[in-house]
């Protein structure tokens, strides 16, 4: 162990015939889903260090020719702790493959790899690479679909790619000078910002646009099914979106309205799809019903949005009068 929030491994305190073994436990141990393996057992080598910075996870991995396949974690996903990896080739070459892409990386190139799924990076030689742990959330609330960018490679030499392979270049050297957690929060800032404007210019093309559209249409979804719920609110939108909450504002912004808004006005207009047909149960299980807990609240807001109130919206269609249009795509079997 190092100092104070950097850790340090190495295969040199182990046997050259057990040093793999070791390494693979050790890989078990802080990755469960990493395996590692090496063509030449007893002249394999490996060094490790650890840091955190803000919500970032940094690793340097120093080690001889070898393949690292990380397997799917069916728990992560389960915990919807979606984490991206960030490849960034300090010295030596590798191959990175995942979902059918490949991305070769050179000293000063980076990629990035979904940490959920399984993906494959071969080393041929003795190399030094830094991975940094990104939450999906951060980044997607950044750039949007963040799948498109999965395994595309970034040159380190020219453009935003340069500014990013310049930084974390210097960065690692100065690692174990960190002394305090807002130093590591505004590198992890920088490190984010950095990495926006390398993948701005991949993220841009024709899927740009769409996965904006699935990311809204899984939000609208998620909140047509949970409707019912008094708790729902852009936490949980965002959890089952893959998202950050700040993304799902943003996709709500750009339809000019917000979530909290537009899951009022599709229980407005569930409520008010209830108290126009002829069984219509009194107004306070009309308002539970469809995610209200504040009976005041509901009334307000029911007169502002239809111009009467719940039980005069409720009286007038019992009693045939002409009541305002309602558009309800919400879906209601929970009600």
């Amino acid at each position: 162990m190092g100092e104070p929030g950097v850790q340090r491994f190495s295969t040199s305190a182990a046997p050259a015939d057990g040093r793999l073994a070791y390494w693979n436990a050790l890989a078990c141990e802080i990755y469960n889903n990493l395996v590692i393996d090496a063509d030449a057992e007893r002249a394999f080598f490996a060094e490790m260090v650890r840091a955190e910075l803000g919500e970032l996870s940094l690793m340097s991995a120093h080690s001889a020719a070898a393949q690292v396949s990380r397997r799917s974690d069916p728990q992560r996903n389960a915990r919807g702790l979606g984490m991206l990896d960030l490849h960034f080739q300090l010295t030596g070459r590798s191959l990175n493959a995942q979902s059918g892409r490949e991305a070769v990386l050179e000293a000063g190139d980076f990629t990035l790899c979904d940490a959920s799924r399984p993906y494959q990076v071969r080393f041929t030689e003795a190399n030094h690479m830094l991975c940094i742990k990104v939450p999906m959330a951060s980044l997607a609330h950044r750039l949007g679909d963040v799948d498109a960018l999965i395994c595309k490679p970034v040159s380190g030499s020219n453009g935003a790619g340069a500014m990013l392979s310049s930084f974390l270049s210097s960065l690692w050297p100065q690692i174990d000078l960190a002394r305090d957690a807002s130093w590591g929060e505004t590198v992890s800032e920088v490190i984010l910002d950095l990495l926006t404007l390398a993948y701005r210019p991949l993220g841009e093309g024709p899927g740009a646009g769409a996965g904006r559209l699935q990311s809204m249409a899984k939000a609208r979804g998620f909140i047509d099914q949970h409707i019912c719920d008094p708790d729902l609110g852009v936490a949980a939108i965002a959890a089952a979106v893959g998202v950050s909450p700040r993304y799902v504002q943003m996709l709500f912004a750009a339809e000019r309205t917000t979530p909290s808004a537009f899951i009022q006005d599709r229980r407005l207009r569930l409520a008010a799809e209830r108290l126009r047909r002829p069984d219509a149960p009194c107004i306070t299980e009309v308002a539970m019903a469809v995610g209200f807990n504040d009976l005041t609240h509901f009334g307000r807001a029911f007169r502002k949005r239809y111009g009467v109130t719940p039980r005069d919206y409720r009286d007038g269609a019992r009693n045939g009068r002409t009541q305002p249009a309602v558009e309800v795509s919400v879906d209601a079997s929970g009600v």
